[in-house]
């Protein structure tokens, strides 16, 4: 059996520009479950380990490192990630581990999942029993529980996934299918597909060594970009590449000494994602209307959403969508959101059940007026000043953290503001897109990258921006929205990867109008 990278690097650039982690790790099983009750002793006999060195955009900036043991019934896969970044001049680190246990047939019996992404990790615990999935995740002195049934169909634990590909290999076949499962906030199930490289190298040089190999593109359901995989004879992966907004991302093979090799500078991946728009705004956070005109040859702009202060209007000619955004203006959620209990939801990035959350609710409200857009807007303001420590060398923090470390950027604002909002009952998720800057790392006019958070108040949903003083600015552009709640965040954001490098930014108008009756 040979031991190959898994984890499907397709979701992280999202993670990285945004700050939170996505990862994708191969695992299928069918619905069968054997006894989660481990053996004792347990002695893990190591059968297979291999480095893999991961540079981006031409720079060191990490390592994966897999070891595959066996007890003699089961196999025990451990994948380790350690990546480092620059985020606009400040370093960023972060840091997963991902233990997966299985029988020797592949039934699924446990995964726990360890993730540095603020200052204290994240641990998360998935069982397997013949009701259905039980996720733990606890982060300091809190847990959070949930369930769901067991996913339908056929999907692949590690070692199983592995003998499974190899025979395809093996067989010589064009292309490779099969379901794995994405474990980054909880558990679902995606499909990856790959197919044998037409074109491709016969042979790569690995420590001045002609080593045979065979191409293919893989790509995961969904993930707007392809992954070009170079295997070997036996089935084991040599390199991977993924082109990125923020350059290229390669997994290779290395020695471990190769592959935890000190980086002499970080790859800095947010100013390569910035959009220079056809002309500047002037006071653009005084801004109360914008018209824009978006060019892309990306199918995400055909799904650009009309909420919250946004209109989008898709014209006739592919490629291009007008974008109106009024600050006044509310556009009503649709009935499956006003019905919908995601958006009141505790998780584990959004615990409104967190004595902590509830305490910082309370002095938020002190002096708020009645109505629940007054209330909102309180919070906002609190957040905003709460956050005293504005960063971006935090991954992302959940809003439990943030509440007792006072530190982050946009996201950490963001999941901060939605957990105090639903903990007072008002129903929020996070939105992600893009802000004007007139001046941000050295650069200038310029749009980056960016979230906030939508409020749903009478029906409709309202955006609230905690990073500004003001509650929001026509100098906002919406791509996506996230419930936040456990196992949604990477498939509610991963869309927009489809954009990033690949947007054109019309601005058509402005107006400063500062009167709502108007």
């Amino acid at each position: 059996m040979s031991l190959r990278s898994k984890w499907l690097f397709q979701v992280v650039p999202i993670g990285l520009i945004f700050g939170c982690m996505m990862i994708l790790v191969g695992t299928p099983a069918t619905a069968q479950v054997e006894d989660a009750t481990p053996l004792s002793p347990v002695v893990w006999e190591q059968e297979e380990e291999r480095w893999f060195a991961i540079t981006i955009g031409g720079s060191h900036a990490g390592w994966l490192h897999q070891v595959r043991s066996s007890d003699g019934r089961r196999y025990q896969t451990v994948q380790e990630m350690q990546i480092e970044l620059n985020r606009a001049g400040q370093n960023m680190s972060v840091g997963s581990s991902a233990t997966f246990i299985e029988g020797k047939d592949g039934q699924p019996i446990e995964i726990t999942v360890v993730q540095l992404m603020g200052a204290s990790e994240v641990k998360r615990k998935i069982t397997f029993t013949s009701d259905g999935v039980n996720v733990v995740t606890m982060q300091g002195d809190r847990t959070h529980q949930a369930s769901q049934p067991l996913p339908t169909g056929s999907w692949f634990m590690p070692a199983a996934m592995e003998r499974f590909v190899d025979t395809r290999l093996k067989s010589k076949a064009k292309t490779i299918q099969y379901r794995t499962v994405d474990v980054e906030m909880g558990f679902r199930i995606i499909d990856v597909e790959m197919k044998r490289r037409l074109v491709g190298p016969d042979t790569v040089t690995i420590d001045g060594r002609e080593i045979p190999v065979v191409a293919f593109d893989s790509k995961v359901a969904g993930v707007p970009m392809t992954s070009h995989e170079v295997y070997d004879q036996a089935g084991e992966l040599i390199r991977s590449v993924t082109s990125l907004p923020i350059g290229d991302m390669v997994t290779q093979r290395a020695t471990q000494e190769m592959a935890q090799t000190d980086a002499e500078q970080l790859p800095e991946i947010m100013v390569q994602t910035f959009v220079k728009p056809n002309r500047s705004i002037p006071n653009s956070l005084a801004t109360s209307i914008a018209r824009y005109r978006l060019k892309s040859s990306s199918d995400v702009l055909s799904t650009l959403p009309s909420a919250g202060a946004q209109y989008v209007k898709h014209g006739e000619n592919i490629g291009w969508v007008d974008v109106v955004v009024d600050v006044f203006a509310r556009q009503p959620a649709t009935k499956e959101e006003q019905s919908s209990e995601e958006f009141l939801q505790s998780s584990v990035v959004v615990d409104g059940e967190d004595p902590a959350i509830k305490k910082l609710v309370a002095t938020a409200l002190i002096s708020a007026g009645d109505s629940d857009l007054e209330q909102a807007e309180a919070m906002r303001r609190f957040v905003h000043e709460y956050i005293s420590t504005k960063s971006l060398n935090t991954a992302f923090a959940t809003a439990s953290e943030v509440a007792r470390s006072r530190e982050g950027d946009c996201s950490e604002h963001a999941v901060l503001l939605a957990a105090l909002l639903r903990s007072h009952g008002i129903p929020a998720r996070s939105a992600a897109g893009l802000i004007y800057a007139e001046q941000f790392a050295d650069r200038d006019d310029i749009f980056g990258w960016h979230m906030w958070t939508q409020a749903m108040i009478d029906g409709a949903w309202v955006d609230l921006d905690a990073t500004l003083p003001g509650r929001f600015s026509a100098s906002h552009i919406l791509v996506g929205t996230s419930s936040l709640i456990d196992g949604s965040m990477a498939e509610d954001l991963i869309a927009m990867l489809g954009l990033m490098g690949n947007l054109e930014i019309e601005v058509v108008s402005v107006h400063y109008d500062q009167d709502p009756k108007r």
